[in-house]
């Protein structure tokens, strides 16, 4: 529930603050960034609180939620990835991502496998 709470203040802050969206994004990148919004809001914001919510609540398909945000934050972070590589050139996005995906990656075993 916190991740998807950060995810969603995540893209607030890259809307409201230029600073904020200086240290995750360059300018070149950022119209590739907001095309993403609404699939990051829903799929890792929003699909992070339903499946904690769901855990929290020992739901029957929260393994299968908590599956599917791990799948939306790999997606993430592999667009992260091809920032770093890319003439957009800025590396706390993969750092962000690669550790929210090492964080769902565990929930998932733990309530997949549980």
């Amino acid at each position: 529930m916190v991740q998807g709470c950060l995810g969603l203040l995540w893209w607030l802050l890259l809307y409201v603050s230029p600073t904020v969206r200086a240290w995750f994004v360059a300018d070149a990148g950022w119209p590739v960034a907001r095309s993403l919004v609404l699939a990051d809001v829903l799929g890792f914001g929003v699909g992070s609180l339903i499946a904690g919510v769901a855990v929290a609540q020992g739901r029957q398909w929260a393994g299968g939620a908590v599956v599917a945000v791990t799948a939306v934050t790999a997606y993430a972070t592999l667009v992260a990835m091809a920032w770093v590589v890319a003439p957009v050139d800025r590396v706390l996005p993969l750092v962000a991502m690669a550790s929210a995906l090492a964080l769902t990656l565990t929930a998932a075993r733990s309530v997949v496998w549980s």
